[in-house]
């Protein structure tokens, strides 16, 4: 039982770190990009938007495994965006920035619940 709990724990870890390391990446980027002058438009911004999305349920698990076990820090993650798609309707704002975060917010979401579907 140890060695798949340990199994379960290293999985989580190596994949919060590659996402992690892309926000890293997509943040440094974009900070390049302003310092350089280049014109940022939506495009330079959504890249870094999509990557924190990305990035943030694995945060959330690698923060949770210490304390509660790598089985349920998964478990309590994969709650929380569940409920996240089912209770909570789209942002209607007015500020497209707003929507288009919303919106990367969700598509994380449904595709951090593909990719640990299985795992647990």
């Amino acid at each position: 039982m140890a060695t798949n709990t340990t199994d379960l724990g290293n999985q989580l870890h190596f994949a919060a770190e590659n996402y992690i390391d892309a926000e890293d990446r997509a943040r440094k980027a974009l900070a390049k990009d302003a310092l350089d002058g280049i014109a940022l438009d939506s495009n330079t911004l959504r890249r870094a938007l999509a990557a924190q999305a990305n990035a943030t349920p694995w945060r959330r698990v690698a923060a949770r495994i210490e304390k509660a076990g790598a089985a349920r820090a998964l478990e309590s993650v994969r709650e929380e965006y569940t409920e996240l798609l089912l209770e909570r309707s789209e942002s209607q704002s007015t500020c497209a920035i707003t929507n288009e975060t919303d919106r990367l917010n969700r598509d994380a979401a449904r595709d951090f619940l593909r990719a640990t579907k299985r795992m647990g």
